[in-house]
């Protein structure tokens, strides 16, 4: 009986795996101003990404030993996040943190876009996998952003003297990702400057490649008088 539950929960995360995903990556944007705002409680901005890292394995739940692997960094991730989130301002365990979650979302990434790739017809879950995978990309960017600017302080016209105000590079990612660009936040180091273009480059990127993946896979679907 308690295997047969077990089972059928595992059915439900497997075939829900990219709206849990997506959820975790909602909250990224609205937990710790939910915390400040209702409860008058300041959460440390990366505790919410141990949510994304949980969420995640069910992206790569039926990868068989991959799903092992993943189980295994995802364990350490979200302790090495508890122990850095007791030394906030400690610069190098911040250091190791974000480059331990910068190639672990890599990682995700890839089973993602397998995923979205194996797929063969356009369903609601292969779209909100889609606007995952464009979320990432702005995740990814954050990380390898925040990294430079720990390693070269300055690196932005922003001063950033600890890690809630480096959170300002988490919404600089995602604006230049979009290609809005304000201007509050600019890049002035060399390698800020390359890494903002790389960043634009991808996410324009990702919308074409997707939105051709997700047409083609529709018109290649089978029509009423082919059935």
């Amino acid at each position: 009986m308690k295997k047969d539950k077990k089972f059928k929960i595992g059915i439900w995360t497997f075939d829900h795996r990219h709206p849990l995903f997506f959820s975790s990556l909602i909250l990224l944007f609205i937990l710790p101003d939910v915390f400040e705002v209702l409860f008058g409680i300041h959460i440390n901005f990366m505790l919410p990404f141990s949510l994304v890292v949980l969420s995640s394995i069910f992206l790569v739940q039926a990868s068989g030993r991959s799903y092992m692997i993943t189980i295994f960094l995802v364990v350490f991730l979200v302790i090495f996040d508890l122990m850095a989130a007791e030394f906030v301002e400690n610069r190098s365990m911040n250091m190791i943190l974000f480059s331990l979650l910068f190639f672990y979302f890599i990682w995700v990434t890839f089973f993602l876009f397998k995923d979205l790739y194996g797929s063969k017809t356009v369903t609601w879950q292969m779209i909100v996998g889609a606007f995952s995978g464009y979320f990432l990309i702005g995740v990814l960017g954050f990380f390898l952003l925040a990294f430079i600017e720990m390693e070269a302080p300055g690196s932005f016209s922003m001063q950033m003297h600890s890690l809630k105000e480096l959170q300002a590079l988490f919404y600089f990612s995602f604006v230049t990702m979009t290609t809005i660009g304000y201007g509050d936040i600019l890049p002035v180091s060399n390698s800020a400057r390359s890494a903002a273009i790389l960043l634009a480059l991808f996410g324009q990127f990702y919308l074409a490649i997707i939105m051709a993946i997700m047409v083609g896979k529709f018109l290649s679907r089978p029509t009423t008088n082919e059935k």
